[in-house]
């Protein structure tokens, strides 16, 4: 596998730039940040009626910030886009198969992650995307806990 760089960034929004910038950037100017299922100090921000064109595909963008700070971001994809962004992000990172998934050393995470709707990429600078890897550790064993019930 070639060796690849983690993310620094995404649609012209780098990873510690101001939070709100980035999301004026991305059309979310004024929606709500609300805080983070898998740690609150992280917030969300996105907007279900807004779109914008993302590795080859219309995908839905949500900002994660830490602080005021941008720490990573998803996108969401109907599930009629997902191959074509399957081969992209396989082709731009290196990672491929049923969920894509990269985790670099010191904490960056590429994830494209599958349901019955659609798909989301996640990306992330090194500490989000070190709270996204427990986060998807949590459910993955609660999913098993729950799996293994009489």
């Amino acid at each position: 596998m070639a060796v690849t760089r983690a993310p620094g960034g995404a649609l012209g929004v780098r990873w510690g730039t101001d939070a709100e910038l980035a999301a004026e950037t991305l059309g979310l100017a004024g929606r709500p940040w609300l805080a983070w299922r898998g740690d609150p100090a992280f917030e969300v921000c996105d907007d279900a009626a807004v779109r914008v064109g993302a590795f080859g595909a219309p995908a839905r963008p949500r900002v994660i910030r830490w602080g005021k700070r941008v720490a990573g971001m998803q996108l969401e994809y109907p599930a009629s886009a997902c191959d074509d962004v399957r081969r992209t992000v396989a082709a731009t990172w290196g990672v491929d198969g049923p969920a894509p998934y990269r985790q670099w050393l010191r904490g960056q995470v590429v994830h494209l992650g599958t349901d019955a709707t659609g798909c989301t990429l996640t990306l992330s600078g090194a500490r989000w995307g070190r709270a996204f890897a427990a986060d998807q550790l949590r459910q993955g064993l609660g999913g098993l806990a729950a799996g293994l019930q009489p």
